[in-house]
């Protein structure tokens, strides 16, 4: 195990080309300025770009369980904060939870990466697709803290959200369905060159199951796709209407991963017999 950067192998071996999209947001912090990588080169690796954001755990599919010591000294290398969240496939969780790996969390929720090959046709409803404006701020906001309260990253932290909106809005890439000159529900549309991630969707409480989230995903979608990108998305894999709402616009489950905290302190305390 070591610390390397993004021209290491290992994100040119086979395996990871064929989950690339998938990590796809590995992609974004390698683009970044700054990243913190541990890895031994062949079977995974650990990333992320500052401790205020989840750890990317990747492991080579069928992972030989030799190697799961390691990933566990790595993982507590990754403990700079009392609790730092980690995403990762299915399989690696199984191993650490059946190894009886102290430091983490029982509770854990599943994230559904999915991508969308081709759009569905869908009924016609009133509306239409308006890019926000910095107008748009206060309405921005207010979605943007209502989806959060909502979420299971929960957060009662108003100025934050408008940090975020004001972000949003100079990165030019917050868009709204419209009807009748009201904002209904509004997407982001990441832009990563060869991808492009809708993300941030959210429905104004008044206006829900009336289709808008669809018709705005799929639009959007439409021309990324247009523009011959791939198109994805992740969500959280329980919440029933969102998931419905970007299966109807035409994606697709690829795969899910899973997101678990680890603690800090209670390695300290826990760490009997290692």
């Amino acid at each position: 195990m070591k610390q390397i950067d993004k021209f290491s192998k290992i994100f040119k071996c086979e395996e990871f080309i064929k989950d690339k999209y998938e990590f796809s947001l590995v992609l974004s912090i390698l683009n970044s300025n700054k990243y913190e990588i541990l890895s031994d080169e062949e079977n995974y690796f650990l990333i992320r770009c500052n401790d205020q954001f989840p750890v990317w755990l990747w492991t080579k599919d069928n992972l030989d369980i030799s190697v799961l010591p390691e990933i566990e000294k790595a993982i507590d290398l990754f403990l700079t904060t009392d609790k730092v969240r980690f995403i990762c496939k299915q399989e690696i969780y199984n191993l650490l939870k059946n190894d009886n790996y102290e430091v983490m969390d029982s509770d854990y929720w599943k994230m559904g990466y999915l991508r969308c090959y081709e759009v569905n046709d869908l009924e016609e409803i009133d509306g239409y697709v308006r890019k926000a404006t910095i107008d748009d701020l206060n309405l921005i906001t207010e979605y943007t803290y209502e989806s959060r309260k909502e979420s299971i990253v929960s957060s009662d932290d108003y100025e934050k959200a408008k940090q975020d909106a004001k972000k949003s809005l100079l990165k030019d890439n917050t868009y709204f369905w419209v009807v009748d000159d009201i904002p209904v529900c509004k997407a982001t549309v990441i832009d990563n060159g060869t991808f492009c991630k809708i993300s941030s969707v959210y429905t104004d409480k008044k206006y829900r199951n009336k289709g808008y989230a669809k018709h705005l995903i799929r639009e959007l979608t439409k021309s990324i796709l247009e523009d011959e990108r791939v198109a994805l998305l992740y969500t959280d894999y329980g919440y029933a209407a969102s998931n419905k709402a970007y299966k109807d616009a035409g994606y697709e489950t690829e795969a899910v991963l899973i997101n678990f905290n680890c603690y800090r302190q209670k390695r300290k305390e826990n760490n009997h017999g290692r």
